[in-house]
């Protein structure tokens, strides 16, 4: 063997070496970042609370009950922003299983005073909830005064998605403070969310959403916390369990208390829902023409009902053709429904409900000029898809 020879050998030899030290400890940081995969949560579900308006000492209620419920094993976990208002800061937690077998409360952040009916402040909550919780599937829960659709300002009572004291959280803001795809569902513990318009400005947003048609009467799903985890936290949600679980609990009060509307809505089933709502749209001169009396409405007022059935909308306004459709369009969109037979019938204003497609919509009112623009930015109603 030449002197050549040798040192090619030479040299190969300490290759070799050099690979047999450094292979286990590449293999070993392949198997953390296998295990970290792994390790991720199957499903982090995050409850926005915001109750700094008339909803505060509930928000603490509900956290209370939240820890006293969570019976969950495994990696899933439960993240509450609470903004109670007062001199209570705001503050992110981690609803966990305590060493007694029960759950328990963990402080991660407390806040500065903040607005959380914001885009800034939704959006940094979104952030730490990453932050902490890195997950493969994600699911949020929202608890505040909420109306739907309805603009910031447009009426005292009822409000829009969230309010912290006179601020007012918009739809729009909402919708998109939220990145794509980055909710497996949305659920609303909160007033007259299940609107077509909330639906379709969320369809990007998320795949399902669960929300009542009318009010929910408080404790609202404080008493069902603990079937809510079993649901919500099944390899598949389960929102339509729930759904059923919730009405069946209000079905079962004998005064006003039995008074319940809730939906489960596969917002890709409403992708045709703009084109039919055009259509069927074009056919009306003049909004007062609209004969309103024969549809179903959802909200507790006088009169200037802001939250018809969807349904019954389309029946009044539209050809047997686009009522067709509808029906299409439902059957795909709308996964569950139930309603009481009346709603709060012994308050001023309480109403029977006699149909309940599962999803509203507002009709405009011709004296509600402002309110009739805002609709036209809507997603459903404007030029951008």
């Amino acid at each position: 063997m030449n002197n050549r020879q040798k040192n090619i050998r030479s040299t190969l030899i300490k290759i070799i070496s050099i690979i047999l030290i450094i292979l286990p400890l590449f293999s070993s940081c392949l198997k953390e970042v296998v295990d970290s995969r792994q390790r991720l949560p199957e499903r982090t579900i995050l409850f926005y609370m915001a109750g700094d308006n008339s909803l505060s000492e509930e928000t603490q209620e509900k956290v209370d009950a939240l820890a006293a419920a969570w019976n969950i094993a495994g990696e899933n976990r439960l993240l509450v922003y609470q903004d109670r208002g007062g001199e209570n800061a705001p503050r992110l937690l981690e609803i966990k299983a305590g060493s007694n077998g029960k759950g328990m409360i963990k402080l991660l952040e407390e806040y500065k005073d903040e607005n959380s009916a914001t885009t800034k402040v939704f959006a940094h909550v979104l952030n730490d909830m990453v932050r902490y919780c890195p997950s493969s599937d994600y699911g949020l829960v929202l608890f505040s005064h909420s109306s739907g659709w309805l603009p910031t300002g447009a009426f005292a009572q009822p409000r829009s998605v969230a309010t912290d004291g006179d601020t007012e959280f918009s739809l729009m803001d909402f919708a998109r403070t939220i990145p794509n795809g980055q909710f497996r569902f949305i659920v609303f513990e909160s007033c007259l969310m299940a609107g077509v318009e909330v639906a379709y400005e969320l369809k990007d947003k998320t795949s399902q959403i669960l929300a009542s048609s009318a009010e929910i009467l408080s404790p609202g799903f404080t008493p069902l916390y603990g079937k809510m985890f079993e649901y919500l936290y099944k390899l598949t949600p389960d929102l339509t369990g729930f759904a059923n679980e919730y009405y069946n609990y209000c079905n079962g009060f004998s005064d006003d208390s039995r008074s319940a509307t809730v939906s489960v809505i596969n917002t890709a089933g409403l992708a045709l829902l703009k084109s039919l709502l055009a259509r069927s749209e074009s056919n009306v001169e003049h909004w007062e023409w609209v004969e309103r009396d024969g549809i179903q409405h959802f909200d507790r007022r006088e009169k200037d009902y802001l939250f018809y059935d969807l349904e019954g909308y389309i029946r009044t306004i539209g050809t047997q053709e686009e009522i067709n459709e509808l029906a299409g369009i439902l059957e795909r969109s709308v996964l569950y429904k139930a309603a009481t037979e009346k709603f709060m019938s012994g308050t001023p204003y309480g109403f029977l409900i006699k149909q309940h497609c599962g999803l509203t919509i507002y009709i405009p009112v011709a004296k509600f000029r402002e309110l009739n623009t805002q609709r036209k930015r809507l997603l459903l109603f404007s030029d951008n898809q």
